[in-house]
């Protein structure tokens, strides 16, 4: 899904030049769910946005669920589906409307993404408040809609930028390499519904991210 090799960049103005990512090597298979933890400043939000064509690399190569990311954005954009940190839906309309939208500049015919958009927002339970404007709901109802903007279109790739609350990553157990338990059973558990037996199962990896040099050969925890 993602192959990255020797991804850069570098914030510059005209006093000081920040490197916010150096020499990035990234391998996340198909199926497998991938975490990023780190401490304030190590560049997370850089990393996340490169891949998704957010934020042109200076230097490095990537493919991305089957695309060149620097010769082939437009490809990559249509085969992921990323849910940024802050809101992204609009206040005036509806959580339905804003999906049908969604697909629509996704190239789907309105019948289709009409169809997508009951399907998501039944997938999630939303459905009882789909059909208000987004103004009226609440921080985790938006939220909601947020995450069901980034799946309309079915992507093959999915990500989200989101901070873990109550996760610390900047302590001894996590610099040891030891994760809290929450969040090892959530990477263990196996995910699909009934029915889906080993196809339900998925990989989990976490890669600890310390400053801009990042080497996720070595994860926290990977498991099968």
């Amino acid at each position: 899904m993602i192959e990255a090799r020797g991804l850069r960049k570098t914030f510059r103005s005209r006093k000081v030049s920040v490197p916010a990512v150096r020499d990035l090597d990234l391998d996340v298979a198909e199926r497998e769910i991938f975490g990023l933890l780190g401490p304030n400043g190590a560049g997370k939000p850089t990393l996340m946005r490169m891949p998704t064509t957010l934020l042109p690399p200076d230097g490095g190569e990537a493919t991305v669920a089957g695309a060149d990311l620097r010769r082939h954005p437009r490809r990559v954009r249509r085969r992921i589906g990323y849910v940024a940190q802050g809101p992204a839906t609009w206040r005036l309309v509806t959580a339905y409307e804003e999906l049908v939208i969604q697909g629509r500049l996704h190239g789907m015919s309105r019948a289709a993404a009409k169809r997508r958009a009951a399907e998501v927002v039944d997938a999630l339970g939303t459905a009882d408040s789909a059909h208000r404007q987004c103004g009226s709901y609440s921080d985790g109802q938006r939220r909601r809609v947020d995450i069901a903007l980034g799946l309309v279109h079915e992507p093959a790739l999915r990500g989200a930028l989101r901070a873990a609350p109550g996760l610390r990553v900047q302590s001894g157990a996590a610099r040891g390499g030891r994760l809290p338990g929450a969040v090892r059973r959530h990477l263990q558990r196996p995910l699909g519904g009934p029915g889906t037996g080993d196809r339900g199962r998925r990989r989990g990896s976490v890669g600890r991210l310390d400053h801009p040099s990042f080497h996720p050969q070595h994860p926290l925890i990977r498991s099968r």
